[in-house]
């Protein structure tokens, strides 16, 4: 992951990185959309090993889109180029992680950065674990109700990356926008899990009877999830991007990394944390919990953390620039560029 994302910003240029991490999060999120649905439906008629086979061939495109590109020595040579004396972070010697640490240190809004993407990914994709668990119990449903959801969720933040991240591109206080996020989805998972109360669950199959809605406590917990699904671009598309166009060129892919391993290396223990409370209070409560603690952190973080409410650095302007790398299509090579140093941010 760090290294795909570090070869991201070679391709597109430290200027043009933010619109780059938002073109893949819509691919990222038509996938969130095909993929839980298909997996669904394959579970479902075919079984669970038939499902794990569709899912390793469809990487045979990205092997292959990976072998057909084509660098330079040239293009290897100016990617470690070290900052210029201009740039944050010049001047250090090759190290490794203790150096991004030691980086990270000096920069608020970085921490700021790495503490929204630690929120997302311990409260948010921590619900995972126990969300198989929710649909049965609680939804009474099977894989497809469990590919249902996770493919409205997508459709969620599809919608958002299409028509609200180009607008929020120039949004200045990332911080005060991306602390909201946090605070919506917490928000809407909380109410979400209210379907498990019998009274509640109660009054919507008598509404959806009312309606003609089939499986109304489905209906009503997807159209939640599609709520939901609404605040993941804007936390991690807009800090991943942020982060990215604030990281010298030198240090990015261990900056990247560190992300990473603060984040998603992470998740995994929070997940066995979620699924013990999940065995011992049910899973409807886990998901409340983690809804509120979400909501309590990103409300923390917004009230005493000035540099949250404080406006981000202004884009950089367009990196000096070198054809060194050739991407091969069909046959022919085509010229691209690779960034010869980041400047100041």
């Amino acid at each position: 992951m760090p290294a795909l994302q570090a070869f991201s910003a070679d391709l597109t240029g430290t200027a043009m990185i933010r619109q780059a991490v938002t073109l893949n999060s819509m691919a990222f999120q038509l996938a969130r959309i095909i993929g839980p649905s298909l997996a669904g439906l394959l579970i479902g008629y075919f079984g669970t090993a038939t499902a794990f086979w569709v899912n390793a061939l469809s990487f045979v495109a990205v092997i292959v889109a990976l072998a057909r590109v084509r660098f330079t020595d040239n293009a290897v040579s100016h990617s470690m180029v070290r900052p210029n004396s201009s740039t944050p972070g010049a001047g250090l010697s090759k190290g490794g992680p203790l150096e991004a640490m030691a980086y990270v240190r000096s920069q608020p809004m970085m921490i700021d950065l790495y503490l929204f993407s630690m929120l997302f990914v311990f409260f948010v994709l921590s619900t995972m674990t126990v969300m198989p668990a929710f649909v049965a119990e609680v939804l009474h449903g099977d894989a497809r109700v469990l590919g249902l959801l996770g493919g409205i969720s997508g459709a969620g933040s599809l919608t958002v990356t299409l028509l609200i991240l180009p607008l929020v591109q120039s949004v200045r206080r990332i911080g005060i926008l991306v602390s909201g996020a946090l605070i919506w989805f917490g928000t809407m998972l909380m109410i979400m899990t209210s379907i498990a109360n019998p009274n509640v669950s109660d009054m919507i199959e008598r509404v959806g009877h009312v309606l003609g809605i089939s499986e109304p406590v489905v209906v009503t917990a997807a159209i939640f999830g599609y709520l939901q699904g609404m605040a993941g671009p804007l936390v991690l598309t807009t800090s991943m991007g942020l982060l990215q166009q604030m990281s010298p060129q030198a240090m990015r892919a261990r900056l990247l990394g560190l992300s990473s391993m603060i984040t998603f290396g992470l998740q995994p223990f929070l997940g066995l944390l979620v699924g013990y409370s999940g065995e011992h209070l049910g899973p409807a409560n886990a998901l409340w919990i983690n809804g509120f603690l979400l909501v309590s952190c990103a409300t923390c973080l917004l009230v005493f953390r000035s540099s949250v409410r404080s406006e981000a650095p202004k884009p950089v302007s367009p990196p000096a620039t070198v054809p060194t790398s050739k991407v091969v299509t069909n046959g022919e090579a085509s010229t691209a560029s690779v960034v010869v140093s980041a400047p100041a941010t």
